[in-house]
């Protein structure tokens, strides 16, 4: 995600300014932002650098790689921890078929076990993929709150960083605010990490 950030900046930043921005394309957008005078530099001086640099492509760099992080760690490790959790409160077993047809071939005895071993494990994977899915939402909305703020507002971002502003979010609005987006980014996640991590382990067979 981090190399992806100078475009989440620009992405927020016309969202956020749809009338100043909304009607330019993508390219125009990035040269108009870089244009734009930085509110951060300047003031004490008088001296205005006439634009805000490349470094304004890296805003929310923070809250990015820290966000993104702590929500991979969640969506693939409670995945992995919660599979043998759930498959012991939901396996219903169906291998007992391969037993019961003694003149069955060895390849088709193989064949049997293998589908209804998956067919067993369908249920409970998919159930830590969404649990797992909402938990990583929970984790990022925070972290995306105040990434959007640290983009959409120079005065903010020069005073304040990842944790700190994040406090100051929480002070201002309350902590209900900082998770305003999360039915939108459930909405998302548990789709994404549902099928995600399903396809792979199913492509594993």
């Amino acid at each position: 995600m981090k190399v992806t950030t100078p475009i989440d900046v620009i992405k927020t930043r016309i969202q956020a300014n749809p009338e100043s921005l909304g009607n330019l394309t993508f390219v125009q957008a990035t040269r108009r932002i870089l244009s734009e005078p930085n509110s951060n530099e300047g003031d004490d001086n008088g001296d205005d650098n006439g634009g805000g640099g490349y470094s304004i492509l890296l805003g929310g760099l923070g809250p990015t790689v820290v966000g993104y992080g702590l929500e991979g760690a969640a969506k693939f490790g409670l995945y992995e921890t919660l599979k043998p959790i759930f498959s012991s409160l939901l396996w219903t077993t169906t291998t007992t078929t391969t037993t019961t047809t003694t003149t069955a071939t060895a390849v088709s005895t193989l064949t049997t076990a293998a589908v209804s071993t998956t067919s067993s494990t369908v249920l409970p994977y998919f159930m830590a993929s969404v649990v797992a899915g909402a938990a990583a939402s929970l984790i990022l909305c925070p972290m995306e709150r105040t990434r959007i703020r640290l983009v959409t507002d120079p005065n903010f971002a020069a005073s304040y960083g990842l944790f700190d502003g994040l406090q100051r979010i929480v002070q201002e609005e309350g902590i209900s605010h900082v998770f305003s987006g999360l039915p939108a980014m459930l909405s998302k996640q548990v789709p994404y990490v549902s099928t995600r991590n399903n396809f792979v382990w199913y492509c594993r067979l």
